[in-house]
């Protein structure tokens, strides 16, 4: 989507940063990947000898746990696919093309951010432990249950989700859809599996195993997805400018001169 027809102040000079988009996706894998291998080592110690602390490490980096650093970084994820969702959908509305379907997606990956950051998924929990799994989890795993009220919403999403990524081009329609099932398997399936095997034996090699492919199956998938939208931004809408102006300030027009811009291509 082009910029609006600004004149920058002769003084103010604009600042250009473009990322290829490559490299965003190879940045990302490279922190997941430093992420599971930190997680890893520090849920190894202390399955192995039973240290709850390690210096608050374990608190910081273990994926499973909640509010720490894996939790910031798959939220932020899921956060920068809503964003770039939103600006396709800003974009192709400018253009004049369908674009309702692109908002829905930010909305829709916007609230799984927020979910993963403040874990509202949880309250249903409460409820599958009082109905003692719901008859399919062992009572020492009636806490993975959530994932059986969850089961309308992935009804619901896979029939939007299909018909939406019908409407895309191959190169994006397989990267969204291929992020979305390696995300869901992670959310859902490995979740319900780790209920099934461990329940709450948090201290256990297999228990470290099934939350390290899970968490990093959700990490991946989201990457996957990004990687889609971006090649959706470089294919059909170029470039996207932010433009922040200091409209208020004695010289600028009404136009806003004065811009610092950042531009991913």
């Amino acid at each position: 989507m082009p910029p609006p027809n600004r004149t920058p102040a002769s003084n103010t000079p604009a600042i250009l940063l473009t990322v290829a988009r490559t490299h965003v996706r190879d940045g990302l894998i490279v922190m997941t990947v430093l992420l599971l291998v930190a997680s890893t080592v520090v849920k190894s110690m202390n399955v192995a000898w039973g240290n709850d602390y390690i210096f608050g490490l374990l608190r910081v980096l273990w994926v499973d746990e909640e509010g720490n650093l894996p939790t910031w970084f798959s939220s932020t994820l899921l956060l920068s696919s809503s964003v770039l969702a939103f600006f396709i959908g800003v974009a192709r509305r400018y253009q004049r093309l369908p674009h309702a379907g692109w908002l829905v997606l930010a909305g829709l990956v916007l609230g799984l951010s927020i979910d993963e950051s403040a874990s509202i998924h949880e309250i249903s929990t409460r409820y599958a432990k009082g109905a003692g799994g719901l008859g399919l989890f062992p009572e020492d795993g009636a806490t993975f249950a959530w994932v059986v009220y969850a089961l309308p919403l992935i009804i619901i999403g896979g029939w939007f989700g299909a018909r939406f990524l019908r409407t895309l081009d191959a190169p994006v329609r397989n990267r969204l859809g291929i992020g979305l099932v390696v995300w869901m398997t992670g959310v859902f399936g490995i979740e319900a599996l780790t209920g099934q095997l461990v329940g709450l034996q948090t201290r256990t090699w297999t228990y470290l195993v099934l939350a390290t492919l899970e968490e990093g199956a959700e990490m991946i998938g989201a990457i996957v997805f990004i990687d889609g939208l971006l090649v959706q931004l470089s294919n059909h809408v170029g470039s996207v400018a932010l433009q922040f102006a200091n409209l208020g300030a004695p010289g600028v027009t009404d136009a806003g001169d004065t811009a610092r811009r950042a531009t991913i291509v």
